[in-house]
């Protein structure tokens, strides 16, 4: 059995695929909602520019069998630019994979015969790739056999807690002196007012209130740094777009930690296929951030999990040590490289994987 492999450019006849995408993702390895067809779109609109994008695909009697969307770029200029088929991520993706039928495992085959002979290109990298998983070790040793380098660099530990058991008995096993602080806390929020959860799902509920939730995060450390999502216009852009195709959908969840009348945290997150994701946890560390109000709603969200029966709470980002108060496990997230046998491609590799290892065990201060 063969596939035909070809590549998609732009957004229109990526746009068709919609229905076809979202099949073939729910029948491969890494099914988040970060590779669904509403979030690559809005994220290529946001985020990439019309002519960088392209998406290699496969497919069989007309049936999707593959799908990697890139973001085709350069690093240098001239003769010598590294020619770069980037995933098309950032900071506000959270997770990458290709989607893949796992029954065909010919097409990993398919895919990289094309990229052997596809020209003008060098390198293949993905980022925010969950790593260790048995597909993406069968494409990298499949890279390997057919001629190419694969490497994997790791990025960060995610924090996934696994949702077993009871409610009850999860926070028993708790180390005593969080549920100590908890119970302070909980008194001295009590004392401004009524302590609650407002969850809102539906598209004119959240939209509604979305403005004061990236009004909550400009009030914290995020607003001083500009990183919160109302400094940045392509960010509301872009999670507005979010929270409204989401909530169409039925997974949209933006909850608001309320103490009396006022709003002092939000979580936006998603409910995908069983699992709990939490996208942005923003507070008012101007008038609450003594009283770990981002904590709560957490605390609140994870109990929620495990009342409704759901397998995961996935904290998404980077792992903090804030998040071990909830006894996650953690899973790993990297790079994956994929390099052609040229020049410029070898070069890059050198440094990367030889050189700047080298450089960084050198300076690195000697431990006694």
């Amino acid at each position: 059995m063969s596939s035909d492999v070809f590549e998609i450019r732009g957004n229109d006849d990526f746009q068709q695929l919609k229905p076809e995408w979202n099949d073939l993702l729910s029948r491969s390895p890494c099914n988040v909602p970060f590779l669904r067809h509403e979030w690559i779109s809005q994220w290529s609109e946001c985020f990439s520019h019309e002519n960088e994008r392209t998406t290699i695909i496969a497919s069989d009697g007309g049936k999707l069998l593959f799908g990697l969307p890139l973001i085709e770029t350069s690093i240098g200029r001239g003769p010598i630019a590294l020619r770069v088929l980037q995933s098309s991520t950032n900071s506000h993706s959270f997770r990458f994979h290709y989607l893949a039928d796992q029954s065909r495992s010919d097409v990993l085959q398919d895919v990289l015969q094309y990229l052997h002979g596809r020209r003008n290109w060098h390198m293949l990298q993905l980022s925010y790739v969950p790593l260790g998983d048995y597909s993406l070790n069968q494409f990298l040793r499949s890279a390997e056999e057919m001629g190419f380098t694969a490497c994997v660099k790791p990025m960060f530990d995610t924090a996934v807690l696994l949702i077993s058991g009871s409610w009850e008995d999860h926070q028993a096993g708790l180390k005593k002196s969080f549920k100590k602080t908890m119970r302070r806390q909980d008194k001295r929020m009590k004392e401004l007012g009524d302590v609650c959860v407002e969850t809102l799902e539906d598209r004119n509920d959240v939209l509604a209130a979305l403005p004061e939730a990236f009004d909550i995060e400009r009030r914290s450390w995020k607003g001083e740094s500009g990183s919160a999502i109302a400094c940045q216009p392509n960010l509301v852009q872009f999670y507005t777009a979010l929270a409204e195709s989401t909530s169409q959908l039925g997974w949209m969840r933006l909850s608001f930690l309320k103490i009396g009348d006022a709003r002092t945290a939000f979580e936006f997150a998603f409910e995908y296929d069983r699992r709990f994701f939490s996208i942005k946890i923003g507070f008012d560390s101007e008038q609450y951030g003594a009283l770990s109000v981002g904590r709560r709603l957490v605390h609140e969200s994870v109990g929620r999990c495990f009342q409704q029966g759901l397998q995961e709470y996935d904290f998404v980002g980077a792992y903090s040590s804030a998040q071990e108060y909830w006894q996650p496990m953690t899973r790993p997230v990297g790079w994956v490289y994929i390099y052609n046998q040229k020049v410029l491609s070898k070069l890059h590799h050198l440094g990367e994987f030889r050189v700047k290892p080298l450089i960084k065990n050198v300076i690195r201060p000697k431990r006694d």
